[in-house]
């Protein structure tokens, strides 16, 4: 919300969070525009607006896209948050992916990985890249890659998350094997342990789940689900409708462009903007009040 243009609305406020709070999503509330000169008497109305909803732990952020007030504080109230790309075979995900990562160069247009430019190293140093053809070195063992992978990037704890990663992806027994002789399924396991055995704040994955049976899929989905509670950022491409309902935000692409974004509440799946399926569960059913008792 705004304090001006439009105006401060608590009706507006107690909508959306009625809405947040039927999709069990934890809410925040943004006000921004608070660079706007504004006296005394302005700011002890907004105070008392926005008071119910601080005394009912809904945390508020002040903010201001012209002075930066409360950016730190927004971009720590959306850590931690999954979002999933879509779209039919061509239509740019990859092609996305690997030029934050930084393996391709953007023809036009510029990109920042945590207010890093992309390449640059501080953001390869934030970022995990899951690949759908992962390549590994000939002559290191999985258990020599994942030490490797831990020691460059400064982790202290790399062994116990190796063997915790080895354990729950049932890759204990080829610990010492070398991974250029694995078979596809086996080769995407090693691949999942290389890129979150190490520290990171945004994990890019690219169709994680090729050549993974039923149960390495619900394995992988329920690490995705702790990388995201540990506090980093996920983003995936893939066609599996399992992993997108599990995210937050959907992103459609066709032909490079984003043709669709929407808001999603956990294990509700729809193609719909989410004010178009807000509207419609509105007539269904009378949602429960949030500021009730």
């Amino acid at each position: 919300v705004s304090i001006r243009t439009p105006p401060l609305h608590p009706r507006l406020i107690d909508r959306f969070l009625i809405a947040i709070e039927r999709g069990g999503i934890a809410p925040v509330i943004c006000v921004n525009k608070v660079d706007d000169e504004i006296d005394d008497a302005e700011k002890r109305a907004i105070a008392e607006i926005l008071a119910p909803y601080e005394q009912l732990g809904v945390p508020v952020i002040l903010g201001s896209a012209v002075t930066g007030l409360g950016m730190d504080a927004l971009r720590a109230a959306v850590a931690g948050r999954t979002a999933v790309f879509v779209g039919h075979s061509g239509s740019g995900k990859t092609t996305l992916l690997r030029m934050a990562v930084g393996l391709l160069d953007p023809t036009a247009g510029t990109a920042t990985v945590f207010d890093h430019p992309i390449g640059s190293r501080e953001a390869r140093r934030a970022l995990s890249w899951l690949s759908d053809t992962p390549t590994f070195y000939d002559d290191l063992s999985l258990w020599e890659h994942l030490e490797f992978v831990g020691r460059v990037h400064g982790s202290d704890h790399w062994e116990g998350r190796a063997d915790e990663l080895l354990a729950r992806l049932h890759l204990d027994a080829r610990r010492d094997d070398i991974p250029t002789t694995f078979s596809r399924g086996l080769r995407q396991k090693a691949a999942i342990a290389l890129a979150l055995v190490r520290p990171l704040e945004l994990l890019l994955v690219d169709e994680p789940f090729v050549g993974l049976d039923q149960p390495r899929k619900e394995t992988l989905l329920d690490l995705l689900a702790q990388v995201a509670a540990e506090g980093a950022t996920v983003l995936v491409a893939t066609h599996e409708l399992s992993v997108v309902n599990q995210a937050e935000r959907l992103l459609a692409l066709r032909d490079g462009e984003l043709v669709h974004e929407s808001i999603q509440y956990p294990g509700q799946h729809t193609s719909q903007p989410a004010a178009d399926r807000d509207r419609e569960q509105s007539d269904q059913d009378a949602p429960r009040p949030f500021l009730g008792k």
